[in-house]
């Protein structure tokens, strides 16, 4: 959980900062945290504590989808929309 959280700052900060690498490593932390619940945790933990690692990943991850469609401006040219 701890690692979703800090790739969603790492993804809010470079929004705010237009630091595009930022965003990529927040991209390859999210990936990394992704692979660690479906193969890691779903194994070692008990449901409840599953459901909850499922249920803050997913809302992470709808965070950082948020902040891309609001801030789509500034990180792609206005041709490209």
């Amino acid at each position: 959980m701890l690692w979703a959280i800090f790739a969603t700052g790492m993804t809010a900060v470079g929004f705010f900062r237009s630091r595009p690498r930022l965003r990529y490593c927040s991209f390859a932390l999210f990936s990394a945290t992704i692979v660690k619940v479906f193969f890691w945790d779903r194994s070692d933990v008990s449901t409840p504590y599953r459901i909850l690692s499922f249920l803050v990943l997913g809302l992470m991850l709808r965070g950082a989808s948020y902040l891309y469609h609001r801030f789509k401006g500034r990180i792609f040219p206005k041709s490209i929309n």
